[in-house]
């Protein structure tokens, strides 16, 4: 392609650029010195189109030939909700991970309900940036107004109501606008960081969606597992988190806390071998004695005071596999009474049962499967 072609392809993308009407110009007057043999002017014509594509060219890409630049474009594309904009300055390894839809959709729903009082409030400074090789991490302040500290104003003793299902965030936004009309927000500045790496088309931010997503779903299986008192499984899961992200420092709590229930279940488990369930049947219950409901009895062979037994109910369909499961959580406190204190299972001593089957499903053949699934023990 020559300089006019390539010249008049830029002019009908944008006519008001005087740079592609200039090498329009300049290679007709090339062919003009071309034809009267005039080789010095050539040269130098030559030379100047080179010299004002190679700006060009430059200019092209410049968003992308310098991290801070790059963190700077996209800061403002957020501030001013640019979501489009914003999304292109993304690396293309996130870009992989979430598409623009779904980044979207999360910008919508995390948008602030104030965020008409922070238009042209939220600025930035981006302090320094530090380059090693493909990957530069970027530090800056964001100053924004400090909506803890008017929220207190506003509220005062009643901050609480923020928090409730009465809370009205168009009512709270236009109070705070009336109270600062013609005044400046309380303000207060925050220190982020932020990583980039380079790519292709030059500098883009880098969130590293795939470890976030890895790290969101490896917390949801522990937090399943917990409540399943699968605990060392959890543990387990917790660790591979930090393995992905060490600096995440509730996970190295949340390990404490497991392994402290880990010594406590274990002795709680090796104890429920004490524990013995016996007639259980299904049966007729409740209130009226329409219900259905599982009776039966436990003994305690141990030597420990039990003030609480949990059970799991699993109820199977005719293969024998489990349909639906539902968990009495104290077995021990009497059903049906005006009372939640439950009657310690001394050693020796049998205790009847009786736990509701609510909503129980069509391909469940009257049968269950019942295991003793928590203790606790009286101090």
């Amino acid at each position: 392609m020559n300089l006019a072609n390539y010249g008049f392809s830029l002019w009908q993308r944008n006519p008001n650029n005087k740079l592609h009407v200039f090498l329009i110009r300049m290679q007709a007057l090339l062919i003009e010195n071309k034809r009267s043999n005039n080789m010095n002017v050539t040269l130098k014509v030559r030379l100047l189109c080179l010299s004002l594509l190679l700006v060009h060219l430059i200019g092209c890409n410049k968003t992308g030939t310098n991290p801070s630049h790059v963190l700077s474009n996209y800061l403002n594309a957020t501030i001013n909700q640019e979501w489009e904009i914003a999304y292109e300055l993304i690396s293309e390894k996130d870009r992989n991970v979430k598409s623009f839809d779904q980044y979207y959709a999360e910008q919508n729903a995390n948008e602030n309900v104030f965020s008409v009082l922070l238009v042209g409030q939220i600025s930035f400074e981006i302090n320094e940036v530090n380059i090693s090789g493909d990957k530069a991490v970027a530090m800056y302040e964001i100053t924004m107004p400090d909506f803890s500290s008017i929220f207190m104003e506003i509220l005062g003793s009643a901050f609480s109501t923020a928090f409730s299902d009465d809370f009205d965030a168009k009512k709270m936004e236009k109070q705070i606008a009336e109270k600062y009309k013609g005044k400046k927000f309380p303000m207060t500045t925050i220190n982020q960081s932020s990583e980039l790496i380079l790519e292709k088309n030059g500098w883009r931010v880098f969130f590293d969606w795939e470890k976030e997503i890895k790290i969101e779903n490896a917390m949801s299986e522990a937090k399943k597992l917990e409540e399943q008192k699968k605990f060392h499984e959890a543990k387990a899961k917790y660790e591979s988190v930090l393995e992905l992200d060490s600096k995440m420092v509730e996970v190295p709590i949340k390990i404490n806390e497991l392994e402290k229930q880990i010594l406590s279940f274990d002795e709680k488990k090796a104890y429920m071998d004490n524990l013995e369930l016996r007639n259980v049947k299904i049966g007729k219950g409740g209130t009226f004695g329409y219900t259905d409901v599982v009776l039966g009895e436990i003994k305690n062979q141990g030597d420990k005071i039990l003030i609480k037994v949990e059970i799991t109910i699993y109820g199977l369909d005719s293969g024998g596999k489990a349909v639906f499961e539902t968990i009495d959580n104290n077995i021990l406190v009497p059903k049906y009474l005006y009372s939640s204190d439950a009657s310690p299972l001394k050693p020796n001593y049998t205790r009847k049962f009786e736990s509701r089957l609510d909503d129980t499903p069509s391909d469940w053949v009257m049968k269950v499967n019942v295991k003793i699934t928590d203790i606790e023990f009286q101090e």
